[in-house]
């Protein structure tokens, strides 16, 4: 952390200060923003720093989405099929 981050993150409150550690100790495990994700996102920000924010997030959100379908697929155990109901009287008419 360079000197300047170090005085920015001290002048933050302390609910910031932990929503940023809680952000920085977020373990991504298998999914990660690779470099050329980055550079997309990047050259799409029109030069507006807090559009590119805002587009990063979104592409956090649906790889997140992702995430979830994934694990929903993952758990899903197959269901027995029905039997077949054995044949009873007919019903008169």
């Amino acid at each position: 952390m360079t000197a300047e981050t170090k005085q920015r993150y001290e002048a933050l409150s302390q609910r910031d200060k932990r929503f940023i550690d809680k952000i920085k100790s977020v373990e991504t495990g298998n999914y990660g923003l690779r470099v050329s994700d980055i550079l997309i996102i990047a050259n799409q920000g029109n030069g507006s720093s807090i559009e590119g924010l805002f587009d990063a997030f979104k592409y956090g959100f649906l790889k997140g989405q992702r995430a979830a379908r994934a694990a929903t697929r993952k758990a899903k155990v197959p269901q027995p099929r029905p039997r077949p109901k054995p044949p009873g009287k007919p019903i008169p008419v």
